[in-house]
């Protein structure tokens, strides 16, 4: 039995995907026209141990792992070699092109009932896959009751176990492997792998953490650059303050208090009366002394 990794889960046996060489020629048998159709997105960031095919929900995934992957999943009986019934289950992920095809190949013939041999090349960077109707189907003309039965159950579990053809997700999930990835959520931009000391990695175009202004046109104000920010803050900070503060408070409080109390000052007149004939009584004279001087 094998060693499995903590956290690693094992796909059904049922699941198996058929991926032909390039080269070869081989000869199928679909079991069913009612294929599992996928949406997703091919999603490889190791910082996060994230290697698989995870459902697209039409959201962030679409602007940061770019465009989805339609994939129809049909169950296939795959013979080992031409004009024998030996052979292994598999399930074929047909492209949109491929499952194109196929629907050409079905209004020719019932591809239930006949086997379709398929031509696997090399083209350029990718595969290509011409698929021909054959004119019988040797699975079929030889099957047993027996072998009836495993195929039957083959196909159930097909049906049952669909979630392991392509990793369920959510919108959830795909932010928060996106923030471990530190991704600008703004920016729109695809992850682009990088090398840094021949070691790869992966983070959003542009320099992590930085914005510039023609990454991010929606500034909180779009008029004050974000690099010029500190500039015109000091500026109407400190003007208003200090200048009509000084001039009201020591204009209006020494003026009008000194005048109005000095000036009240003599206002008694009435005891400059009373004290009027004070001078007189200084120079008193006696009585005797005024009779002389009288007389």
């Amino acid at each position: 039995m094998p060693v499995i990794e903590f956290g690693t889960k094992m796909k059904s046996p049922f699941l198996e995907q058929w991926r032909p060489e390039p080269g070869t020629l081989s000869t199928i048998s679909i079991l069913s026209l009612n294929p599992i159709g996928t949406r997703s997105h091919w999603v490889d960031v190791p910082e996060v141990q994230m290697k698989d095919r995870c459902q697209c929900v039409e959201g962030i995934c679409c602007k940061a792992f770019k465009q989805a992957w339609l994939t129809y999943f049909f169950p296939i009986w795959v013979y080992d070699n031409p004009g024998s019934v030996e052979g292994s289950f598999f399930v074929l992920g047909a492209t949109a092109t491929q499952y194109r095809n196929l629907i050409n190949l079905a209004q020719a013939g019932d591809l239930l009932r006949f086997d379709i041999q398929v031509q696997c090349n090399q083209q350029g960077s990718g595969v290509q896959t011409a698929f021909t109707v054959m004119a019988n189907s040797t699975l079929r003309e030889i099957m047993t009751e027996e072998m009836k039965g495993k195929l039957a159950a083959s196909v159930d579990g097909f049906y049952k176990s669909e979630e392991t053809l392509c990793r369920p997700m959510t919108v959830e999930a795909y932010n928060q492997m996106l923030m471990q990835i530190n991704y600008d959520f703004r920016s729109n931009l695809p992850v682009m792998k990088k090398d840094n000391n021949n070691q790869a990695g992966f983070y959003p175009q542009g320099v992590p953490g930085a914005m510039p202004p023609v990454t991010y046109p929606q500034a909180p104000n779009p008029q004050i650059p974000f690099s010029n920010a500190a500039a015109p803050v000091q500026a109407p900070v400190q003007a208003p303050v200090q200048a009509p503060v000084q001039a009201p408070v020591q204009a209006p409080v020494q003026a009008p208090v000194q005048a109005p109390v000095q000036a009240p000052a003599p206002a008694p007149a009435p005891a400059g009366a009373v004290q009027g004939p004070q001078p007189e009584a200084t120079n008193k004279i006696s009585p005797e002394e005024l009779q002389s001087m009288l007389t």
